[in-house]
């Protein structure tokens, strides 16, 4: 079907608006197999809208262009974009053909979504289906009952985008935890939990959850342990006075310390340092 004979079907029904407006979503427009013109560039008009769209690819090669940034992605079938009210921006196809199921919305869950960052302007990812099918088939449907259906279905589409979204995003902040790790061997430094946040540029309570999956500690647990590792070596092969070298790992309270070095070792420093230290085998 070629853009300027497909028929783009609006929503009309006057009687109906009032309704299906309290679910929180308001289809005004959508479409079924449209096919776009190449274009040698992205766009000098750029479109601005007052309303939301979300464009699936169906078949071709297309681009999606963010002036603000700079940016241009690609669009491969499978992927679409998300595109916010106001947001001037352009996509379509250099070359080929750039064919598209699109739905075009507003509302206050709509706004929700989009201010709290569950779902962002860009290039996202539907999959194989074609999930704005049913929606368009519930939309055609001249009830009331199809409308909510409709709008239910666009919502939990919004979920599961912004869901896909939360992962790809947790995957690429949990990627911060290996040189994290490294950082935090090189002892330079007795970290906070501030600080290794700030590292990985997340909140305190994400990066404490971040950083118990990828190690199966808490922070401060992981930290005490790397230490007390250090402490015991230094115990082994110096002859330096235990406390002191509780105080030189950051271990103020000599008790503490010694507590957690029999969690880890089974016996005292000082046990410890007869049985494996430099001159256990003089000893014996």
């Amino acid at each position: 079907m070629n853009k300027d004979d497909a028929k783009i079907e609006y929503l009309r029904m006057k009687s109906l608006t009032s309704e299906s407006v309290k679910t929180g979503l308001k289809v005004v427009s959508f479409s079924e197999n449209v096919t776009s013109s190449p274009q040698k560039k992205p766009s000098m008009m750029l479109r601005s809208r007052d309303f939301y769209c979300l464009s699936h690819m169906i078949c071709g090669d297309g681009y999606y262009w963010d002036p603000v940034i700079d940016k241009i992605e690609k669009i491969s079938p499978g992927y679409g974009v998300f595109v916010s009210k106001s947001n001037k921006s352009d996509y379509g196809t250099k070359a080929g053909e750039y064919i598209e199921d699109s739905i075009c919305f507003v509302g206050p869950v709509a706004d929700s979504f989009f201010e709290l960052g569950l779902i962002s302007d860009g290039v996202v990812y539907f999959g194989n289906e074609r999930p704005l099918l049913p929606i368009i088939y519930q939309l055609r449907r001249p009830t009331l009952l199809g409308q909510f259906m409709a709008h239910a279905l666009l919502l939990k589409l919004l979920i599961e985008l912004s869901e896909h979204k939360r992962i790809v995003s947790s995957v690429g902040k949990r990627s911060c935890i290996a040189p994290l790790l490294e950082e935090l061997a090189a002892m330079n430094h007795r970290w906070t939990v501030e600080e290794m946040a700030e590292y990985c540029n997340v909140s305190n309570n994400y990066f404490r959850k971040l950083f118990l999956e990828h190690t199966g500690m808490k922070p401060k647990h992981y930290l005490d342990q790397l230490l007390l590792n250090r402490a015991i070596e230094l115990v082994c092969t110096s002859d330096k006075n235990i406390s002191d070298i509780a105080g030189s790992f950051g271990f103020g309270d000599i008790y503490y310390f010694f507590r957690r070095f029999k969690e880890l070792t089974g016996m005292s420093p000082t046990q410890y340092r007869q049985r494996y230290g430099k001159n256990a085998n003089s000893q014996a």
